[in-house]
């Protein structure tokens, strides 16, 4: 399946919430930049407000993803109010009227921080805020890392913010 097939299908399925149970969130294990922006291309296409962040590239990734929340709702600086991830996040999803999906790679660095911790923990309020009881999903995750064991801290043990979703890999030549 060809990089923009697969993006596509993937998109697809967590939007319907088809194949992830009710979990509208996926890890990868080390699919790549170019894969996720592959993904960032197809989910624009097909009308969702996707989201890129690499967390490799930054130290405050917390404050990166504010930032990059923030633009995309049209603030150029922060506003005064104290606003949570999760309430940005629904705010924009609401303002924008369309599904978000957040591409965040190097997400295995999370686990290495408090504050990247406590971000995925917000996060996971986000999602459960703006998926459950809607009747529709609002955040998709798309997270991706090079080291498994950084990534399997997300989903798995009793601290783990996802616990119970999956970590994938991707099918061979896909990248």
């Amino acid at each position: 399946m060809a990089a923009d097939n697969l993006a596509e299908h993937y998109l697809t399925n967590l939007a319907n919430g088809t194949g992830f149970l009710i979990n509208p969130l996926v890890f990868w294990v080390r699919p790549g930049s170019a894969f996720l922006q592959t993904v960032h291309a197809a989910a624009r296409r097909l009308g969702f407000l996707s989201l890129y962040l690499n967390l490799g590239q930054t130290d405050d990734s917390e404050q990166q993803l504010q930032n990059l929340i923030d633009k995309a709702l049209g603030w150029r600086r922060a506003q005064p109010w104290n606003t949570t991830l999760a309430g940005k996040l629904d705010l924009l999803q609401q303002r924008k009227r369309k599904k978000v999906v957040l591409l965040m790679d190097d997400a295995d660095r999370a686990w290495e921080s408090e504050a990247g911790r406590n971000m995925m923990f917000a996060l996971k309020a986000a999602r459960e805020q703006m998926n459950l009881g809607r009747g529709e999903i609002g955040l998709l995750l798309m997270l991706a890392g090079a080291d498994e064991a950084g990534l399997r801290w997300l989903v798995r043990g009793h601290a783990a913010p996802f616990l119970g979703a999956s970590v994938k890999e991707l099918p061979q030549g896909v990248v």
